[in-house]
């Protein structure tokens, strides 16, 4: 007895494993779900940095991370940052975090597919991280 499966898109079992089209399938679904969660991640960072800007009582995520980042830091660390960065090593801490948060924005993304407590657990510790840095 043959027994033919379907995916969500309509593609068969037998078609898939002759056209390769469920892997395809499956790899573009991955990557927008990469991409929701980077923008997602971008949106948060930058909508905090905007209240920040606005409101004198909030503080602003990104100087807090860096200022944690920079006083937990060895001072041979922060020597050879000088050493190379000059006066652009505050800018390129801001950068690299926002690079990093992008980055577990898109991992995010792609576990909340599957599992949506990971997006929501990985954006809220996030941003309880930049909160205590930011009063601490």
């Amino acid at each position: 007895m043959h027994r033919e499966t379907w995916n969500s898109a309509g593609v068969s079992a037998v078609d898939s494993i002759v056209t390769g089209e469920d892997h395809t399938i499956e790899r573009e679904e991955r990557r927008r779900a990469g991409w929701a969660g980077l923008v997602a991640a971008g949106s948060a960072i930058g909508v905090s940095e905007l209240i920040a800007g606005l409101v004198d009582s909030v503080p602003s995520l990104l100087a807090g991370i860096g200022g944690a980042v920079i006083d937990r830091s060895p001072s041979f660390v922060k020597d050879i940052a000088i050493t190379l960065l000059g006066a652009a090593d505050k800018p390129a801490l801001a950068i690299g975090t926002v690079v990093i948060s992008l980055v577990v924005g898109w991992f995010a993304g792609i576990g909340a597919r599957s599992r949506r407590w990971i997006g929501l657990a990985v954006f809220a510790a996030f941003g309880l991280i930049g909160w205590l840095a930011s009063v601490g």
